[in-house]
């Protein structure tokens, strides 16, 4: 019971935490060429399914590989290595959040998933106040793989075994380069 105790003292204060996350995602998409309301579902399907990420397949290895070196670095050099890891994350928020949210077509034309890039825009300053004043004490410690068996499960995710054409799984390597989750959050 005091277990439980402690962690609802520790959680009490913080309770408005999720209120500002879920009021951005009710920002309304916006669309050069307008909309009608009952067309936001589509619009916005459309807008994550096309997104101007696609556009740059050509530097997804880029961002396949650095945050492989970071986590690397994080491990090698520990707190040498964080401000780097912190300041990487604040850039990937911030193109992710263009990247993933900004879409150009001919039915809407300029169409952005407001919700999305306001909130991918924040985390991104968060990170960023992280990388200027570092609160976080994001040091590896040497404890054991049962403390860090879920980056496993990580290392799964990030490699997103997945063929784009037939999108069933691939277990083929090459997708550790070119699966663009470097710059996809879901």
């Amino acid at each position: 019971m005091a277990e439980t105790k402690s962690v609802f003292h520790w959680i009490r204060p913080y309770w408005w935490f999720p209120l500002p996350w879920i009021l951005l995602q009710l920002v309304p998409s916006y669309a050069s060429r307008g909309y009608k309301p009952f067309e936001l579902p589509a619009l916005n399907q459309y807008v994550i399914t096309h997104p101007i990420k696609s556009e740059i397949t050509n530097y997804l290895p880029f961002f396949q590989l650095v945050p492989l070196v970071l986590l690397v670095g994080l491990f090698v050099f520990n707190g040498k290595a964080v401000r780097l890891f912190t300041g990487y994350a604040t850039i990937i928020y911030a193109l992710a959040g263009v990247l993933q949210s900004v879409s150009i077509s001919e039915r809407w034309g300029l169409a952005i998933c407001t919700g999305n890039l306001l909130t991918f825009s924040a985390l991104a300053v968060l990170w960023l106040l992280e990388t200027i004043r570092p609160q976080s004490g994001l040091i590896i410690r040497q404890k054991g793989f049962r403390h860090y068996w879920p980056l496993a499960l990580a290392f799964f995710a990030f490699w997103g075994p997945v063929n784009p054409q037939t999108l069933l799984p691939d277990f083929n390597l090459k997708y550790l380069i070119t699966s663009g989750t470097g710059l996809s959050f879901c």
